[in-house]
């Protein structure tokens, strides 16, 4: 996939159709929550070789200074017309004009509003308003690296909800070749769309405008649109560089080799670093452990060139942070930095994996069952505040049920299971009361290999359970953009899953009652992760549909007040459909 369609003109044009105002604020803090004491290391059980492709993490650059818009410069296109203002955006490579009573801002995207109050848009899905974003770079960059318009913009239909009313059509704008679309959309806030998108492509430079205002309102500014659209001029910017932000910096601490287990404490607000000799097509597994309950790490992995590949801040106080299975795309020095969030100080224990296999990575604390097979029930023992792994070895494609019984009216289970890579697949289920089994259908797989199913008390009382495996039905759909029930989630729970590659939603559950007063936030695992939430009333109808924050901000519905009485559903899914952990919690007044 050229990286253009995935980092910006599916971005602009989809978030155009959505909520259209980032609040960029400060990532959501972890809640800190009590849990058992964790062993210190974690049983690594050798698999065969497997080949997943790496997890993308590709968060947002750092904004730039706004320029300011100034009165046309000498050199601009003649076309500007008299009551418009000109900028210029020297890393879009992008100069334009537009009318003086639109709002600009080029604080990433060169972004015009025909609203001057743009706080009105913000979580409104742009109501009765036109927003234009345009974006330049190299024409690779953009996905504009070839002559056939349909080709370059076909991209489009598979990706995004639109219908193409006219072209594309060819016509050039100051000496730059240019291709003219108009479209239709459903916006989110429920209207039909309308709007523009012009591809500007000189060779060696290219841009892409996409303008979208309510249907009912596009002709109101068609005319405006037209006269931007015929003011652009392209030049070779000093663009984004690769996407990437700067690596944290920690103490130095030492090399880390395959199966090394260390153990280090920070001092209050400090990072450690620890640096690994790595290879191409090698799996690396990392397991970092708290000392203590009260204390929540982090770690993040850097590439030889100084990239961010990963940020792992999954769990909760007291809880491991784990790498499992990442491979590695290049030979080179990596880097290991480990640090508590909230910078207190404290003792920790850091295991480290490289092998050309894969490994079941089982959780710290939990006791290793061996394999389990389809059809052929088992009967496990759980000591107080213990949790049992088993493994089964199962197909992309292939869908399992789980049904797991306890042998004790008082006992509570729940169950996960994690994909062959460590990634979650289903988080704690716990749909059923004390004494009344689990049922767990159709939980879709998407990766050959060993799969784990860890079975826990929910209370980390002892007890007797059986666990029982059969084959499944995949739902319709499933792989090319499969919906997975993730269960029932109650007021004051927190529940983490994680997202694989791919369009996939996570369905949650919720009974609500009419008069409820209800927050919902969504968080993702990473810095590169940015959520979709939408809520569904018990009657079918989208209540909300945000995507109003960036790259590892957390969703919100705030203090919202239920009309109805039933079952609410929760959706949650990644924006770029790539792979990401995250944490949905509810709570009511």
């Amino acid at each position: 996939m050229k990286r253009a369609w995935g980092y910006s003109i599916l971005f602009v044009l989809m978030l155009a159709l959505g909520s259209l105002a980032c609040n960029l604020g400060a990532q959501e803090q972890p809640t800190a929550t009590p849990s058992p004491t964790i062993a210190p290391t974690a049983t690594l059980v050798p698999t065969p070789t497997m080949t997943p492709p790496p997890p993308t993490n590709t968060p947002e650059p750092s904004p730039t200074v706004v320029p300011t818009a100034t009165e046309s410069p000498a050199g601009v296109s003649t076309r500007v017309r008299e009551d418009f203002v000109s900028v210029e955006h020297p890393d879009m490579g992008v100069r334009l004009a537009y009318p003086k009573e639109w709002s600009y801002d080029g604080s990433f995207y060169m972004t015009l509003t025909s609203s001057q109050d743009l706080e009105a848009l913000n979580g409104g899905g742009l109501p009765d308003a036109l927003i234009v974003f345009v974006m330049g770079a190299q024409p690779e960059e953009l996905g504009l690296d070839t002559e056939s318009p349909e080709e370059m913009l076909g991209e489009f239909d598979a990706d995004a909800e639109f219908t193409v009313v006219a072209g594309p059509t060819p016509t050039e704008i100051n000496g730059v070749p240019v291709q003219l679309v108009e479209y239709e959309a459903l916006m989110s806030i429920g209207k039909p769309g309308r709007g523009k998108i012009a591809t500007f492509n000189s060779g060696d430079w290219a841009a892409v405008l996409i303008a979208i205002a309510p249907a009912d309102l596009w002709e109101e500014f068609a005319a405006d649109v037209d006269a931007v659209i015929e003011s652009v001029e392209i030049f070779e910017g000093a663009g984004w560089g690769d996407w990437s932000y700067p690596a944290p910096e920690g103490v130095y601490r030492g090399n880390l080799a395959p199966n090394d287990l260390v153990e280090d404490e920070f001092a209050p607000a400090e990072a450690h670093s620890w640096r690994i000799e790595g290879y191409m097509g090698i799996y690396l597994t990392a397991v970092l452990t708290p000392a203590g309950t009260e204390m929540d790490v982090k770690m993040t992995l850097v590439d030889p060139e100084g990239r961010v590949l990963l940020d792992m801040d999954h769990g909760f106080s007291g809880e491991p942070e784990v790498i499992a299975n990442y491979l590695l795309p290049v030979d080179g020095e990596y880097e290991l930095v480990v640090a508590e969030y909230y910078g207190a100080g404290g003792g920790y224990s850091l295991q480290l994996d490289l092998s050309d296999e894969m490994k079941v990575v089982v959780p710290p604390g939990a006791e290793e069952m061996g394999p389990i097979f389809l059809g052929e029930p088992e009967t496990g023992t759980l000591a107080e505040g213990q949790s049992h792994a088993w493994t089964i070895r199962m197909n992309a494609g292939d869908a399992i049920d789980l049904l797991v019984t306890p042998l004790d009216k008082e006992m509570d289970l729940t169950v996960s299971v994690y994909a062959p890579d460590g990634s979650l697949v289903l988080d704690r289920y716990d749909g059923a009361f004390s004494g009344e089994p689990e049922l767990v259908e159709a939980v879709y797989l998407q990766a050959d290999g060993v799969y784990l199913i860890l079975v826990k008390e929910y209370w980390d009382a002892p007890g007797d359970y059986t666990l029982l495996v059969t084959e499944g039905v995949a739902a319709p759909g499933a792989g090319a953009g499969a919906t997975v029930a993730m269960g029932p989630i109650a007021y004051g729970e927190t529940r983490d899953s994680r997202l694989e590659n791919g369009p996939m939603i996570h369905e949650w559950v919720f009974a609500g009652a009419s008069g409820d007063t209800i927050t919902i936030i969504a968080q993702p695992g990473t810095a590169a992760g940015d959520l979709v939430l939408v809520l569904i009333d018990p009657s079918g109808s989208t209540v909300f549909d945000l995507d109003e924050t960036g790259g590892g901000e957390a969703e919100r519905i705030t203090s919202y007040r239920l009309t109805k009485t039933g079952s609410y559903v929760i959706q949650v899914r990644e924006w770029w459909e790539e792979a990401t952990g995250y944490s949905i919690s509810i709570q009511t007044k």
